[in-house]
Protein backbone atom coordinates (compact mmCIF):
# COMPACT_ATOMS: atom_id res chain seq x y z
CA UNK A 1 0.00 0.00 0.00
CA UNK A 2 1.45 3.65 -0.90
CA UNK A 3 1.52 6.78 1.23
CA UNK A 4 -1.44 8.10 -0.22
CA UNK A 5 -3.82 5.17 0.23
CA UNK A 6 -2.41 4.48 3.81
CA UNK A 7 -3.16 8.65 4.42
CA UNK A 8 -6.46 8.50 3.04
CA UNK A 9 -7.46 5.13 5.04
CA UNK A 10 -6.12 7.09 8.50
CA UNK A 11 -8.50 10.27 7.42
CA UNK A 12 -11.17 7.89 7.16
CA UNK A 13 -10.44 6.02 9.66
CA UNK A 14 -10.65 9.57 12.12
CA UNK A 15 -13.50 10.26 10.42
CA UNK A 16 -12.38 13.31 8.94
CA UNK A 17 -12.68 12.34 4.99
CA UNK A 18 -16.25 11.17 3.51
CA UNK A 19 -15.28 10.13 0.43
CA UNK A 20 -11.55 8.28 0.85
CA UNK A 21 -10.35 7.95 -2.98
CA UNK A 22 -7.64 5.03 -3.72
CA UNK A 23 -4.39 6.37 -5.82
CA UNK A 24 -4.80 5.26 -9.33
CA UNK A 25 -1.08 4.89 -10.80
CA UNK A 26 -0.95 6.57 -14.01
CA UNK A 27 0.76 3.98 -16.59
CA UNK A 28 1.50 6.11 -18.75
CA UNK A 29 5.04 6.04 -19.60
CA UNK A 30 6.88 9.89 -20.51
CA UNK A 31 10.64 9.91 -20.86
CA UNK A 32 10.71 13.12 -19.11
CA UNK A 33 14.38 15.38 -19.38
CA UNK A 34 16.32 15.61 -16.55
CA UNK A 35 16.18 18.60 -13.59
CA UNK A 36 19.91 20.45 -14.68
CA UNK A 37 20.67 23.81 -14.32
CA UNK A 38 21.97 24.61 -17.78
CA UNK A 39 18.57 24.56 -18.78
CA UNK A 40 17.33 27.75 -17.58
CA UNK A 41 19.90 29.98 -18.58
CA UNK A 42 17.55 30.62 -21.30
CA UNK A 43 14.63 32.68 -22.09
CA UNK A 44 11.88 32.29 -24.61
CA UNK A 45 8.30 31.84 -25.38
CA UNK A 46 6.61 28.80 -26.07
CA UNK A 47 3.88 28.46 -28.66
CA UNK A 48 1.90 26.66 -26.40
CA UNK A 49 -1.15 28.24 -24.54
CA UNK A 50 -1.58 28.99 -21.05
CA UNK A 51 -3.87 26.17 -20.79
CA UNK A 52 -1.30 23.97 -21.63
CA UNK A 53 1.24 24.62 -19.45
CA UNK A 54 -1.15 24.41 -16.79
CA UNK A 55 -3.10 27.24 -15.38
CA UNK A 56 -3.18 25.98 -11.56
CA UNK A 57 -1.39 27.78 -9.18
CA UNK A 58 -0.28 25.97 -6.06
CA UNK A 59 -2.67 28.08 -4.08
CA UNK A 60 -5.34 26.83 -5.86
CA UNK A 61 -4.19 23.18 -5.60
CA UNK A 62 -3.65 23.50 -1.52
CA UNK A 63 -7.17 25.20 -0.92
CA UNK A 64 -8.60 22.58 -2.75
CA UNK A 65 -6.91 19.69 -1.00
CA UNK A 66 -8.31 21.67 2.25
CA UNK A 67 -11.29 21.15 1.44
CA UNK A 68 -11.71 17.50 0.49
CA UNK A 69 -10.75 18.08 -3.64
CA UNK A 70 -9.44 14.11 -4.14
CA UNK A 71 -7.96 15.26 -7.28
CA UNK A 72 -6.24 18.18 -5.50
CA UNK A 73 -5.41 15.84 -2.53
CA UNK A 74 -3.82 13.34 -5.08
CA UNK A 75 -1.57 16.22 -6.87
CA UNK A 76 -0.72 17.68 -2.99
CA UNK A 77 0.56 14.09 -2.18
CA UNK A 78 2.53 13.77 -5.39
CA UNK A 79 4.29 17.42 -5.64
CA UNK A 80 5.06 17.27 -2.00
CA UNK A 81 6.20 13.36 -0.46
CA UNK A 82 9.40 13.67 -2.22
CA UNK A 83 10.30 17.05 -0.31
CA UNK A 84 8.89 16.03 3.53
CA UNK A 85 10.42 12.25 3.40
CA UNK A 86 14.18 14.23 2.51
CA UNK A 87 13.55 16.28 4.76
CA UNK A 88 12.61 13.74 7.41
CA UNK A 89 15.52 11.52 6.45
CA UNK A 90 18.30 13.81 6.35
CA UNK A 91 17.20 15.12 10.00
CA UNK A 92 17.67 11.61 10.98
CA UNK A 93 20.58 11.39 9.07
CA UNK A 94 19.26 7.39 7.58
CA UNK A 95 19.14 6.06 11.40
CA UNK A 96 15.48 6.24 11.78
CA UNK A 97 13.58 2.62 10.78
CA UNK A 98 11.55 2.90 7.71
CA UNK A 99 8.98 2.21 9.29
CA UNK A 100 9.09 5.16 11.39
CA UNK A 101 10.33 7.27 8.47
CA UNK A 102 7.09 6.31 6.64
CA UNK A 103 4.93 6.99 10.21
CA UNK A 104 6.46 10.23 10.58
CA UNK A 105 6.05 10.76 6.65
CA UNK A 106 2.26 10.03 6.39
CA UNK A 107 1.69 11.95 9.60
CA UNK A 108 2.88 15.37 7.86
CA UNK A 109 0.12 14.38 5.11
CA UNK A 110 -2.84 13.42 7.51
CA UNK A 111 -1.63 16.85 9.40
CA UNK A 112 -2.35 18.78 6.47
CA UNK A 113 -5.08 16.64 4.42
CA UNK A 114 -7.71 16.37 8.03
CA UNK A 115 -10.29 18.73 8.38
CA UNK A 116 -8.94 21.67 10.83
CA UNK A 117 -5.85 20.35 9.73
CA UNK A 118 -2.55 22.40 8.44
CA UNK A 119 -4.02 23.17 5.18
CA UNK A 120 -6.90 25.22 6.67
CA UNK A 121 -5.02 27.00 8.73
CA UNK A 122 -3.17 28.57 5.09
CA UNK A 123 -4.91 31.37 3.72
CA UNK A 124 -4.43 32.82 0.34
CA UNK A 125 -2.86 35.85 1.17
CA UNK A 126 -0.73 33.90 3.46
CA UNK A 127 3.05 36.12 3.68
CA UNK A 128 5.65 34.36 2.20
CA UNK A 129 6.19 31.09 0.47
CA UNK A 130 3.78 28.02 0.77
CA UNK A 131 7.68 26.11 1.19
CA UNK A 132 7.70 28.07 4.47
CA UNK A 133 5.17 26.79 5.24
CA UNK A 134 5.16 23.20 5.16
CA UNK A 135 8.61 23.32 6.49
CA UNK A 136 7.42 24.41 9.39
CA UNK A 137 4.85 21.48 9.36
CA UNK A 138 6.76 19.09 8.98
CA UNK A 139 9.77 20.27 11.19
CA UNK A 140 7.28 20.42 13.59
CA UNK A 141 5.79 17.02 13.02
CA UNK A 142 9.12 15.53 13.47
CA UNK A 143 9.69 17.58 16.79
CA UNK A 144 6.64 15.40 18.35
CA UNK A 145 8.20 12.08 17.34
CA UNK A 146 11.72 13.35 18.83
CA UNK A 147 9.94 14.48 22.32
CA UNK A 148 7.50 12.23 22.54
CA UNK A 149 4.25 13.68 21.54
CA UNK A 150 3.71 10.86 18.83
CA UNK A 151 2.42 7.13 19.86
CA UNK A 152 4.93 5.42 22.38
CA UNK A 153 5.75 3.47 18.94
CA UNK A 154 6.70 6.39 16.90
CA UNK A 155 8.91 8.03 19.15
CA UNK A 156 12.47 8.95 17.54
CA UNK A 157 15.47 7.26 19.26
CA UNK A 158 17.35 10.06 21.29
CA UNK A 159 20.64 9.00 19.20
CA UNK A 160 18.48 9.44 16.05
CA UNK A 161 17.63 12.80 16.41
CA UNK A 162 19.13 15.82 15.29
CA UNK A 163 21.81 18.25 17.00
CA UNK A 164 20.10 21.27 18.45
CA UNK A 165 22.67 23.49 16.76
CA UNK A 166 22.03 26.61 14.42
CA UNK A 167 24.37 24.87 12.10
CA UNK A 168 22.23 21.80 12.36
CA UNK A 169 19.06 23.76 11.50
CA UNK A 170 20.89 25.40 8.57
CA UNK A 171 21.98 21.92 6.81
CA UNK A 172 18.56 20.87 7.34
CA UNK A 173 16.90 23.91 6.27
CA UNK A 174 19.13 23.44 2.93
CA UNK A 175 18.35 20.12 2.40
CA UNK A 176 14.37 20.86 2.49
CA UNK A 177 15.11 23.66 -0.07
CA UNK A 178 17.06 21.66 -2.23
CA UNK A 179 14.39 19.09 -2.25
CA UNK A 180 11.75 21.68 -3.11
CA UNK A 181 13.63 23.01 -5.75
CA UNK A 182 14.03 19.01 -7.17
CA UNK A 183 10.58 18.97 -7.00
CA UNK A 184 10.11 22.40 -9.11
CA UNK A 185 12.41 21.22 -12.08
CA UNK A 186 10.93 17.87 -11.80
CA UNK A 187 7.72 19.30 -12.47
CA UNK A 188 8.92 21.88 -15.19
CA UNK A 189 10.04 18.54 -17.02
CA UNK A 190 6.99 16.55 -16.95
CA UNK A 191 5.11 19.84 -18.18
CA UNK A 192 7.49 19.80 -21.18
CA UNK A 193 7.18 16.48 -22.08
CA UNK A 194 2.96 16.75 -21.88
CA UNK A 195 2.96 19.94 -23.90
CA UNK A 196 5.72 19.26 -26.53
CA UNK A 197 2.92 15.96 -27.09
CA UNK A 198 0.43 18.13 -27.68
CA UNK A 199 2.34 20.39 -30.07
CA UNK A 200 3.71 17.45 -32.66
CA UNK A 201 6.79 15.66 -33.41
CA UNK A 202 9.23 18.52 -34.20
CA UNK A 203 8.70 19.20 -30.10
CA UNK A 204 8.37 15.66 -29.00
CA UNK A 205 12.20 15.68 -30.41
CA UNK A 206 13.04 18.88 -28.98
CA UNK A 207 12.71 17.02 -25.87
CA UNK A 208 14.10 14.00 -26.79
CA UNK A 209 17.20 15.98 -27.54
CA UNK A 210 17.38 17.27 -24.18
CA UNK A 211 17.14 13.94 -22.82
CA UNK A 212 20.13 12.76 -24.85
CA UNK A 213 22.23 16.01 -23.93
CA UNK A 214 21.65 16.13 -20.19
CA UNK A 215 20.14 12.83 -18.94
CA UNK A 216 22.57 10.48 -21.18
CA UNK A 217 25.40 12.97 -21.70
CA UNK A 218 25.80 12.44 -25.58
CA UNK A 219 27.40 14.87 -27.44
CA UNK A 220 25.26 16.98 -29.96
CA UNK A 221 27.78 16.34 -33.10
CA UNK A 222 26.63 12.63 -32.20
CA UNK A 223 23.10 12.70 -32.03
CA UNK A 224 23.24 15.09 -34.93
CA UNK A 225 25.31 11.83 -36.82
CA UNK A 226 23.17 9.58 -35.22
CA UNK A 227 19.65 11.65 -36.69
CA UNK A 228 21.44 12.52 -40.13
CA UNK A 229 21.05 15.68 -39.81
CA UNK A 230 23.57 19.04 -39.30
CA UNK A 231 25.23 19.80 -36.11
CA UNK A 232 24.19 23.32 -36.48
CA UNK A 233 20.38 22.45 -36.59
CA UNK A 234 20.94 20.39 -33.64
CA UNK A 235 22.72 23.41 -31.79
CA UNK A 236 19.60 25.35 -33.05
CA UNK A 237 17.26 22.65 -31.52
CA UNK A 238 18.91 22.45 -28.67
CA UNK A 239 19.12 26.62 -27.72
CA UNK A 240 15.51 26.87 -28.22
CA UNK A 241 14.62 23.41 -26.35
CA UNK A 242 16.20 25.08 -23.22
CA UNK A 243 14.82 28.13 -23.83
CA UNK A 244 11.11 26.39 -23.87
CA UNK A 245 12.29 24.65 -20.82
CA UNK A 246 13.56 28.05 -18.92
CA UNK A 247 9.75 29.37 -19.80
CA UNK A 248 8.26 26.66 -18.11
CA UNK A 249 10.31 26.54 -14.97
CA UNK A 250 9.68 30.04 -14.49
CA UNK A 251 5.97 29.72 -14.41
CA UNK A 252 6.32 26.94 -12.24
CA UNK A 253 8.52 29.25 -9.85
CA UNK A 254 6.61 31.62 -10.04
CA UNK A 255 3.28 29.56 -9.64
CA UNK A 256 5.19 27.78 -6.60
CA UNK A 257 6.68 30.76 -5.33
CA UNK A 258 3.68 33.11 -5.63
CA UNK A 259 6.21 35.95 -7.03
CA UNK A 260 6.62 37.75 -10.45
CA UNK A 261 8.72 40.44 -12.44
CA UNK A 262 12.90 40.66 -11.14
CA UNK A 263 11.66 38.85 -7.74
CA UNK A 264 10.63 35.42 -10.02
CA UNK A 265 13.95 36.03 -11.56
CA UNK A 266 15.81 35.82 -8.12
CA UNK A 267 14.01 32.66 -7.15
CA UNK A 268 14.96 31.18 -10.56
CA UNK A 269 18.37 32.16 -9.38
CA UNK A 270 18.25 30.52 -6.08
CA UNK A 271 16.72 27.55 -7.45
CA UNK A 272 19.61 26.63 -9.66
CA UNK A 273 22.03 27.92 -6.99
CA UNK A 274 20.26 25.20 -4.91
CA UNK A 275 20.64 22.28 -7.28
CA UNK A 276 24.58 22.82 -8.25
Amino acid sequence: MGLRERVELELAYRGRCQHPTPHHHNTRSHRNIAPHPAFAKLSGTLPMSREELGSTTHWTIVLAAADGDAEARETFATRYLPVVRAYLRARWRGRAAQSDLEDAVQEVFVDCLRDDGALTRVEREHQGSFRSYLAGVTRNIALRFETGGAKRRQRIAEDERPDDTPDEEARLTKIFDRAWAQSLVQEAAERLTAAAEQAGPEAVRRVELLRRRYHEGNALKDVAEEWGVPAKAVYREIERARAEYAAILRRVVGEREGCQGEELTQACEQIMKLLR
